[in-house]
């Protein structure tokens, strides 16, 4: 089986290696295992962070996986799969992730002409930080038990209750904010509303440490009486299972969790390479790390072979079923955590799940500097962007059952 990438592919493949070469260079990606706390604000001021988010936009490629029509390149699914690859591999600064992936192609299919035109431009020029709100505490995002309400005031909404705002990169920590909420008006029954965090009755609580010692996934918005004008709704009330099975559903995020996973076996061969870690001597260590290359290498040619099939059988448009999306994801994040599971066994006693901040600034480190996250990465990604919550993991089991069963 031939799975090389076709003439046109590697020429494009080139452009995009061109791109980063020259925007995002190699020095820049010198912190391998660090990248992992890259989420604070400082970091997305520094001014090599800046001009790539500003390359980004002045090329056209801050969207990808946009229609030209609205600002994107209209690229096709092994396009859209080798930019995935090749920025994940480049350890490229990520930013705007549920505005660009979730809440973009949702504007496009089912906003407003006014809402497009207030926001898609934002989004696409990274000027303003988007979050998703749907879980609550305690519950979740088990919406059947939610308690946040929006009840109607003629065209008009009043919103009270509290939500849990997905943890997102901030663009700056000074821009305008938004956040798509999914709350209850009745029984059964979901809104979608875009929501200035600006607004009065909005209050955005400090966010908690997370339990590996990292930060934070989420941060905790309570709204009370906060008025929402009926133009922020997003969609009609008949779409409203359509629009939150989009949502839920993987969109295109396949490549780059695969892609991730090559940049953690690359960190963990060197690892080894390096015999930093104590574990990293055992005599069983090779032969796992080799089954892993294995896994993964016979993945990346799983990819490869169903874009193709996929293009070939419908077009250049065509992109991966739901289904077959969502069988690379689950696959993905099951190597995901193999390959964190065996990092903790290569670092041994030096993977700090939470270390002591005073004793760091006292003593000094203890080992390589990557164990500090090593340990935290692996208890944290259930909820992070790699790992998936368990709603999402039962959501993407349903997409393959129904699938299977031609429900």
């Amino acid at each position: 089986m031939d799975l090389a990438l076709r003439t046109k592919d590697a020429a494009f493949r080139q452009r995009v290696i061109e791109f980063l070469a020259v925007n995002w260079p190699v020095e820049n990606r010198a912190q391998r295992w660090l990248l992992a706390q890259s989420g604070s604000s400082a970091y997305h001021r520094l001014p090599i962070v800046q001009q790539w988010l500003g390359a980004l936009v002045t090329q056209g490629w801050s969207v990808p996986h946009w229609p030209e029509a609205f600002g994107g390149p209209s690229w096709n699914a092994v396009e859209r799969a080798i930019w995935e690859r090749e920025t994940t591999l480049a350890q490229v600064p990520t930013a705007a992730d549920f505005g660009i992936n979730q809440l973009g192609p949702l504007l496009l299919r089912w906003g407003t002409q006014r809402q497009r035109e207030q926001h898609l431009r934002s989004i696409r020029e990274l000027r303003v930080n988007y979050s998703l709100g749907c879980a609550e505490p305690g519950i979740g995002a088990n919406l059947a038990q939610g308690t946040t309400r929006a009840t109607r005031q003629g065209d008009d909404f009043i919103i009270n209750g509290t939500k849990l705002l997905q943890r997102t990169l901030p663009l700056d920590p000074l821009s305008a904010e938004w956040v798509l909420l999914v709350i209850g008006t009745a029984p059964a029954e979901l809104t979608f509303l875009l929501v200035d965090l600006a607004s009065p009755g909005v209050t955005i609580e400090a966010s908690p440490p997370a339990a590996a010692g990292g930060p934070s996934r989420s941060r905790r918005v309570r709204l009370q009486d906060v008025w929402v004008p009926g133009a922020a709704r997003v969609g009609a009330a008949n779409a409203a299972a359509e629009i939150w099975q989009r949502l839920m559903q993987p969109g295109g995020f396949s490549s780059t969790r695969i892609a991730r996973n090559r940049v953690q076996l690359d960190g963990l061969r060197e690892l080894a390479a390096d015999a930093a870690g104590p574990g990293s001597n055992d005599a069983g260590f090779a032969g796992q790390l080799r089954a892993l290359e294995v896994a993964q290498l016979g993945q990346e040619m799983l990819e490869r072979r169903l874009l193709y099939n996929a293009e070939q059988s419908a077009g250049q448009e065509k992109t991966l079923s739901p289904a077959t999306e969502a069988m690379l994801v689950l696959r993905a994040d099951q190597l995901d955590q193999a390959i964190g599971q065996l990092v903790q066994d290569a670092l041994g006693y030096y993977a700090l799940p939470a270390p002591d901040p005073e004793l760091l600034a006292n003593e000094g480190l203890i080992g390589p500097e990557y164990a500090l996250v090593a340990m935290q990465g692996m208890l944290g990604q259930r909820s992070g962007p790699q790992g998936l919550s368990a709603e999402q993991l039962q959501w993407y089991k349903d997409i393959i059952a129904k699938s299977a069963l031609a429900l």
